[in-house]
């Protein structure tokens, strides 16, 4: 049970007491003893602005307006692997909402508070509404220097406790400009800057052999099964026959990378079937009225506490005991696939047998396989591409992508014998420790580092 006490006078102009909370005041104590000034980074903000809310009209096109999303904000970087292009006809909508090399982008709803710098690779890109664009100017503030600040725990919390909100918790521009930030001379800035960048670029190299094993991780799923997908090239033109209709009328379902990468699969050493074949039961939640999650209870799954092959508790929610009781058809059962089924779609995880009690939200669905059928080489396969190119061809929706029940159960899975699901599963579990492994490694490297650069920041090093 969380308890706050706190004296009249001590009051800031919030009630809530999530403000008060006593990590919340330490950390900015602790700040409060830097050398250097300390002052508000409105000051040296030279222009700032919310982004562009616009249809998501994604399109395969070279003439599309490149869109940064909040998926692809990072911290302390922009991934470039997989930009949006929206639909150029959206130019007039997007209005002035696109940032130039140097700009800063912060992310003001969902995980907020990550910021990155614009690259030059993304100069001129538009940028969506879940964002705010700031520029600084540079002659007194080096933009990745206010990058690194705004990601430690100091600035993390700074924007945690001033939040505002019940259901869609996010910052504002006052609150950005109000943030105070110690500001050493330029040059300490860059050394800043410099030692930071060294340890992403170690960081990086774990992360990239992670990359790779999780490259092998699908070269020996589709070569165990005899799935051999053609390299694809993307058309921005093609002709579909009457003979292929599916019932959609889309054209993106059409595609040739989809239909090829369907033929491949119905090729595979082992005759495809409909996921309905193995699948006892299939059933989502539901986000409880409010959302008032308390601070412990039963662990409520969302779409980012599903990652591939596993479940990731460490932002998880929770819910009462009240509250999952009446959520029976969604509660967790040992061995249960779950898939999420919106926003980033197919990627699944198996519950492990000791979880313990758990339940899920409505955009992750949770399948009981039949006996004779392996949950964790179910769960591989569609994290691999043959479950990717159905999961991707059978979205529908234009502002939130999602799957619904048939297509999920539709999706036509090779199925070796039981011996072979096991083997190949209990492969793909030790590579994805491996995974674990270099990723931990990778957080490790960062967290050591941000103790020598917030001395460095306060001018104790």
């Amino acid at each position: 049970m969380f308890c706050m006490v706190r004296e009249y006078d001590q009051i800031e102009g919030r009630f809530d007491p999530n403000y008060y909370r006593p990590d919340f005041v330490t950390i900015g104590q602790t700040f409060a003893k830097s050398v250097y000034d300390l002052e508000r980074l409105g000051k040296h903000i030279t222009d700032i602005r919310y982004g562009a809310s616009v249809e998501n009209s994604y399109v395969d096109s070279p003439h599309g307006v490149p869109l940064l999303r909040i998926t692809d904000l990072k911290r302390n970087e922009i991934d470039l692997s997989d930009v949006a292009k929206l639909d150029p006809a959206l130019r007039e909508e997007i209005g002035i909402a696109y940032v130039r090399e140097g700009d800063l982008l912060i992310s003001r709803s969902g995980t907020i508070g990550i910021v990155a710098v614009v690259p030059r690779e993304a100069d001129g890109f538009a940028y969506g509404s879940f964002m705010i664009r700031f520029r600084v100017n540079t002659e007194l503030l080096d933009p990745h220097y206010t990058s690194i600040i705004c990601n430690l725990p100091y600035g993390q919390s700074y924007f945690e406790r001033n939040t505002i909100g019940a259901l869609q918790r996010n910052i504002t521009i006052p609150t950005i400009k109000a943030l105070e930030i110690s500001v050493p001379p330029l040059q300490r800035q860059r050394e800043i800057v410099t030692v930071m960048q060294a340890v992403c670029a170690q960081r990086d190299m774990k992360l990239q052999d992670a990359d790779r094993t999780l490259d092998e991780i699908d070269t020996l799923i589709m070569k165990s099964l005899g799935v051999s997908v053609p390299a694809l090239r993307r058309k921005r033109t093609y002709v579909a026959s009457y003979s292929e209709f599916r019932g959609r009328l889309d054209p993106v379902f059409y595609l040739p990378r989809f239909t090829q990468a369907i033929t491949a699969i119905e090729q595979a050493t082992y005759p495809p079937k409909p996921l309905r074949s193995f699948i006892k039961s299939i059933s989502g939640g539901a986000t409880p009225l409010g959302a008032d999650y308390p601070s412990e209870g039963v662990p409520f799954l969302r779409i980012q506490n599903i990652r591939p092959g596993g479940i990731d508790l460490s932002e998880v929610k929770f819910i009462s005991e009240e509250t999952h009781a009446a959520m029976s058809r969604s509660k967790l059962q040992p061995l249960d696939v779950l898939m999420t089924i919106t926003g980033r779609v197919g990627t699944c995880a198996v519950v492990p047998p000791d979880f313990g009690e758990g339940n899920i939200n409505q955009h992750i669905v949770r399948m009981a396989v039949r006996p004779g059928v392996n949950p964790h080489f179910i769960s591989e396969v569609l994290n691999s591409p043959i479950g990717h190119y159905q999961t991707e061809r059978g979205t529908t929706g234009t502002t939130r992508i999602a799957l619904d029940y048939p297509t999920v159960l539709s999706i036509r899975i090779p199925m070796p014998p039981l011996e072979e699901q096991g083997r190949l599963a209990q492969q793909v579990t030790s590579m994805r420790s491996g995974i674990d492994r270099l990723v931990q490694e990778a957080h490790e490297i960062v967290e050591q580092a941000k103790g020598k650069v917030e001395a460095m920041i306060l001018g104790q090093e």
